[in-house]
């Protein structure tokens, strides 16, 4: 019999083999570590006056931590407000990327705050990433704020558990392939 490629204690020789997924995985875990866009309805905020229609007020903010201290975001964020219509297609109603901002005079219905994307100086949108979107009620006399929230850490705990399952299966994979017999990655 040939001498296979070993070493002298009798083990196979290891080459890239496995180690070649760590970029892949180095790739994958900074996509799970991304931010989370969310939005937040809170509880109905006393209505800046007596109305016969709704009343909107639109706050961005870039952590939880800003939201706790009431601190909207600096950076442009597009917001568009869809409004009740027939079928999956709503209106589009407002749509703005200040910080904050607010609409009175909104007729009854159910409206969608959707977060599309961060505005830079030439006024072109790019993604964020993530968006959220939320659907809402207003009807006379009731006021809703909403609050985004671009980097929330919501699913976070999501994210690293799904980063650490495909970096052990990436380690699993390669510590059987290098001891025990070939694997195949998924």
């Amino acid at each position: 019999m040939a001498p296979g490629p070993s070493s002298s204690r009798g083990e196979r020789a290891v080459g890239w083999g496995w180690r070649a997924w760590y970029p892949i995985v180095a790739a994958l875990a900074a996509a799970l570590s991304a931010g989370c866009v969310s939005i937040r309805m809170e509880e109905a905020i006393p209505s800046p006056g007596v109305y016969d229609s709704g009343f909107l007020e639109v706050r961005v903010f870039e952590t939880m931590s800003a939201l706790k201290k009431a601190e909207p975001t600096r950076r442009q964020i597009l917001c568009e407000l869809y409004g009740p219509g027939p079928g999956p297609q709503r209106p589009l109603v407002h749509g703005s990327s200040e910080p904050v901002w607010a609409l009175s005079d909104l007729p009854p219905g159910r409206y969608r705050l959707q977060v599309v994307g961060l505005v830079d100086a030439a006024g072109k949108v790019h993604s964020l990433g993530s968006s959220d979107s939320v659907d809402f009620e207003v009807g006379p006399g009731k006021a809703v704020r909403l609050s985004v929230v671009l980097s929330s850490g919501q699913g976070l705990a999501n994210n690293v558990a799904y980063g650490v399952a495909w970096v052990g299966l990436a380690v699993l994979c390669g510590e059987v392939n290098e001891h025990v017999m070939p694997c195949s990655w998924p």
